[in-house]
């Protein structure tokens, strides 16, 4: 056997996210109760003792337990008959509900998806029988064949084999993308927990508690190193020695990333790993020439210590991979801070980055030093873990992220995507979604701190003591606000000297000059809720006026082609975009080398930006003037896994002599969002029916916009 069967209680969720069914049954019951379901028949106890190899009394008992718990949910029914034995009645969604997706409530237990099992399995055992691993997940060979075929589909994904000898398995693999894999199920394992947690797993929650770690990380380490998680006290001790001596502080999914580096070289002690293999000499020479060789040798010393074994200078450089790929939330000591941000090339390319960025989000970002550190902790490890292919982020979080940002922040998600040309470029590298959602936060808040405090006066005739009261009750609830001056009526010409955002007065007052709220002399709660609503939406226009400087436009209309706008029929995305890219090579818009590079663009993230909507655009070089296609598609095209796309927009951009793009196609990307959110105006531009009419609609795109902002 691969893996010991203890007789351990298992919570089982029925894994509705409407509202899970909790049975209760112990490994024994369970076997029982799929030996009932692949009968398909009914069985005898004397067969079910047979084959579980326990008495028949004690089968009976866990009849009657299964019994109890399936119709106490009312999931479908156990049938006895007299001289014929037991029949289970059930669905077999509810099945796969109860029998698949359990989580083991012990630490040290499997986690109830067999997929992953088989994974874990396979992963780390070099030769597996099929037998031993059909037992191993309690199910026949016949049964284990649903299940393997997904572990295999999966592993291929990952460019890891299965060698088929008659009867048994053996992986075959670069060990850089067997290290990536073993990364890639932990996630999705801890992702898993993270959906459907064990409410009554003490064990875990107190291991949790004691390391600092979260329940479903601590959980999937556990399952995935089983023998090396006795190591996990002493090697959190050895990076926190690290962070002391070094004076970095990493961010929590960095220090488990860490602590499952540490633990992978541990298991894998046996097969080093040598990155001269995968990589370049120039990045194996730039990887020794880093800060981090330092803290790599202090953290190689700490694991020889905990372990007792040989870490080589392969497995050193590994570990140092690692380190670079780590985020690290600040750098404690100032000298260091300062060293390790001014120092560095990459520091000119994030500084370029941002002053791409100015006439989107403002000039007052390219002052902001802080920004600058803040994108370089972000950059950095980014820019490393494309280099070395050594991690991977698909977390369903990830992706929720991703979805979010592109929903709260198209415009200026669209900005960062373009003028992140500046890093794929020079490091030979394509940047994730995810990794543009997060610099675009990172942006996004930026440019809220530099949005400038809403200015309120005060009209009040009852006296200073009331005056002040107001004054100071709304300082004390909205931060966002400054009060400038606290006025009389009679003084109310002085309203025009000192800039005010809005006046909040305690007497009726009408002014087509200035945004006015009329507030109870003592300020009740329903009045500074009041404010509070409109200092936010007067914030929010201000950062719209910040994110799109429409005087700075000269105006993106000029782009749109008649001839590049189309209502077609086209039988997939790459006919779509291949016709497209032709058109834009006949007109002398783009070399021939362009589509090539929108293939690419393709392959290497979504393009959907909205519901049937694509926006997609190839390498700035290729590009010999700017232009920006629309095509509506007579019939939706599959462009992804199940997203069908009507809405085909192509963006060729050339870049300037000083390397900057066009400053108006920001104005066209804030216009795109306010459409995109927009499902009546959606619904018009779909009814287009020529492609003037089309053309006529994205060339009065900005009318759209203003409509948007003023609902």
């Amino acid at each position: 056997m691969i893996h010991d069967k203890p007789e351990l209680n298992y919570s089982n969720d029925n894994l509705n996210h409407q509202g899970a069914h909790v049975i209760r049954l112990t490994v024994r019951q369970r076997k029982i109760f799929e030996l009932l379901w692949s009968v398909r028949d009914f069985v005898t106890v004397k067969f079910i003792s047979q084959q579980v190899l326990f008495s028949e009394k004690t089968i009976r008992s866990d009849l009657d337990c299964i019994k109890n718990a399936i119709n106490s949910q009312q999931v479908g029914k156990l049938t006895a008959k007299t001289n014929r034995g037991f029949f289970l009645d059930i669905e077999k969604s509810a099945y796969e509900k109860i029998s698949t997706n359990y989580i083991c409530a012990a630490p040290t237990g499997r986690i109830k998806n067999r997929t992953h099992n088989i994974l874990i399995i396979l992963l780390q055992n070099t030769f597996v029988s099929s037998q031993d691993l059909a037992d191993s997940i309690y199910l026949d060979r016949r049964s284990l064949k649903r299940y393997f075929d997904e572990a295999e589909e999966w592993l291929l994904k990952r460019n890891i084999a299965i060698l088929k000898n008659n009867s048994t398995y053996q992986l075959v693999f670069d060990e850089i993308d067997f290290r990536r894999a073993l990364w890639d199920l932990f996630v999705e394992i801890k992702d898993l927990l993270k959906t459907t947690p064990s409410k009554d797993n003490e064990s875990i929650m107190s291991q949790s508690k004691k390391h600092h770690i979260d329940i479903a990380d601590i959980h999937a380490l556990t399952v995935m190193f089983k023998k090396e998680i006795v190591f996990l006290d002493s090697l959190q001790a050895a990076i926190n020695n690290v962070e002391r001596s070094s004076c970095y502080k990493y961010t929590y999914d960095a220090y488990v990333w860490i602590l499952f580096s540490a633990l992978v070289i541990f298991q894998r002690h046996r097969h080093p790993i040598s990155l001269s293999e995968y990589l370049s000499e120039s990045l194996l020479l730039e990887i020794r020439d880093t800060s981090e060789t330092t803290m790599t040798d202090l953290l190689v010393k700490e694991l020889q210590n905990i372990s007792s074994q040989t870490i080589n200078r392969d497995e050193t450089e590994y570990l140092t991979a690692c380190l670079l790929c780590a985020e690290y939330n600040k750098i404690i000591n100032t000298e260091v801070n300062n060293n390790s941000v001014t120092e560095l090339t990459l520091t000119g390319l994030i500084k370029n980055f941002i002053s791409s960025l100015s006439h989107v989000v403002g000039s007052e970002i390219t002052k902001d030093k802080l920004l600058l550190q803040r994108i370089f902790y972000l950059l950095n490890p980014m820019i490393y873990r494309h280099r070395f292919r050594i991690k991977s982020d698909k977390s369903h979080t990830s992706q929720a992220l991703v979805r979010q940002v592109k929903s709260s922040y198209l415009d200026l998600f669209l900005e960062v995507e373009l003028c992140c040309e500046i890093f794929n470029q020079r490091y030979m590298i394509t940047l994730s979604e995810i990794d543009m959602s997060l610099i675009t936060l990172c942006i996004r808040n930026a440019q809220s701190s530099a949005v400038k405090k809403i200015k309120i006066s005060i009209i009040c005739n009852h006296g200073m003591g009331i005056s002040h009261f107001i004054s100071h009750k709304i300082q004390r609830a909205i931060s966002q606000v400054e009060i400038v001056d606290v006025l009389s009526l009679r003084e109310i010409d002085n309203l025009k000297n000192n800039n005010s955002d809005l006046v909040i007065c305690t007497t009726p007052l009408e002014s087509n000059e200035y945004q006015v709220i009329q507030v109870n002399d003592t300020l009740m709660p329903y009045d500074l809720a009041l404010i509070k609503e409109t200092v936010k939406k007067m914030q929010k226009m201000k950062s719209l006026q910040s994110l799109v400087n429409i005087k700075e436009m000269k105006g993106f209309q000029r782009f749109i082609r008649p001839d590049m706008v189309f209502i077609s029929h086209f039988e997939d995305k790459y006919q779509a975009l291949e016709s497209i890219s032709k058109h834009a090579e006949q007109l002398n818009l783009c070399e021939d080398k362009y589509l090539l590079s929108v293939f690419d663009r393709e392959k290497a993230a979504p393009t959907q930006i909205g519901p049937g909507v694509v926006l997609t655009h190839g390498y700035p070089d290729w590009v010999k003037a700017n232009f920006i296609s629309i095509s509506l598609l007579k019939k939706p095209v599959l462009w992804s896994d199940d997203f069908y796309v009507d809405i085909v927009i192509m963006v060729g951009l050339k870049k300037s002599a000083n390397g900057k793009f066009d400053s108006s196609i920001a104005e066209f990307y804030s216009a795109l969002a306010a459409l995109i959110e927009n499902d009546e105006l959606m619904k018009n531009l779909r009814n287009c029916n020529t492609s003037e009419s089309l053309f006529d609609f994205f060339i009065n795109i900005n009318n759209v916009r203003s409509i948007h902002e003023r609902a």
